[in-house]
């Protein structure tokens, strides 16, 4: 009986040996190059959108200026002021929508896109997960953003990202995970919406659902509790997991100017529209509006 336990016990390290688990912090896709060019079939590649393939151009919105003492009181302001509108949570989700539809983006680093499709073309799948809500954004007349599935997808491709044929579940509702807003966390096309649920419990349910259990995960995320979070989810499913907190926002040019950040703000919420960098200081420069200031 001793011998079968030892033998077990044996067993169970020897398997454990082959699930490694390591979380890193990089700047940029290219320290990870050799990492995706290994990546084959049993490989499963996940990315964040937000301040991970996509950021802002207009420097408020970016994840270094938005973390900012001054961009914090900015938004604390115009957040009381939202409470005071008869239907404040409406109201502020299409506030939002107006910044996510029309603020332009960029690519944070364009070879990244390349580096992905060489990973798919050697097997590997890969989605998008991102903590982006279902639900749409405004109401009625006022709704900027009606379908936020169909709007990401169509958003990603312009940059010449297409991930719907990762796998062959073009969509997918968990319904067995909470709502949030009246909505379930759904997959779309290659792109996994947590709406709010933690990323490693939002990944573990997608792997259910499609019934995979991949040999390797490789996950960036500019968050790093999400980042760990994941890693927890991939330990206890006994899968090897390298998890990258990515920084490579934060290497961009460009300098926040507060007077221009509250320019766009004031301007958002008398006039709902947003505007970018170079019309909020052209609106300056005429000398008009100085009220924003004063608000």
């Amino acid at each position: 009986m001793k011998k079968w336990v030892l033998f077990l016990m044996c067993s169970f390290s020897a398997c454990a040996l082959f699930i490694t688990q390591t979380v890193q912090e990089i700047d940029s896709f290219d320290q990870v190059q050799d990492t995706l060019s290994k990546a084959d079939a049993s490989t499963l590649i996940v990315l964040e959108i937000n301040d991970t393939l996509l950021t802002y151009q207009d420097q408020q919105l970016r994840k270094k200026f938005r973390e900012s003492e001054f961009i914090q009181q900015l938004e604390d302001k115009y957040e009381a002021l939202i409470r005071q509108h008869k239907n404040a949570q409406s109201y502020e989700r299409l506030l939002r929508g107006i910044i996510l539809k029309t603020a332009k983006k960029r690519l944070i680093e364009p070879n990244a896109v390349e580096q992905i499709k060489q990973a798919r073309d050697k097997g590997a799948k890969v989605i998008l997960l991102t903590h982006t809500t279902v639900a749409p954004f405004g109401e009625g007349k006022h709704c900027v953003i009606p379908n936020v599935p169909e709007w990401r997808f169509a958003e990603l491709l312009s940059f010449g990202i297409d991930l719907s044929s990762s796998f062959p579940e073009s969509q997918i509702i968990f319904d067995q995970l909470p709502k949030y807003l009246g909505y379930h966390p759904v997959f779309y096309k290659g792109i996994l919406f947590a709406n709010t649920v933690l990323k490693g419990r939002m990944l573990g349910a997608f792997l259910d659902k499609v019934g995979w259990k991949p040999s390797m995960v490789i996950f960036f995320d500019a968050n790093r509790d999400q980042v760990q979070d994941v890693a927890k989810e991939m330990k206890k499913r006994r899968i090897s997991y390298r998890g990258y907190y990515y920084k490579g926002e934060a290497k961009l040019p460009g300098q926040l100017d507060e007077e221009i950040a509250a320019m766009q703000q004031y301007y958002l919420f008398k006039h709902e529209k947003w505007l970018d960098d170079g019309q909020a200081k052209k609106k300056i420069m005429q000398g008009r509006m100085k009220e924003h200031l004063l608000l």
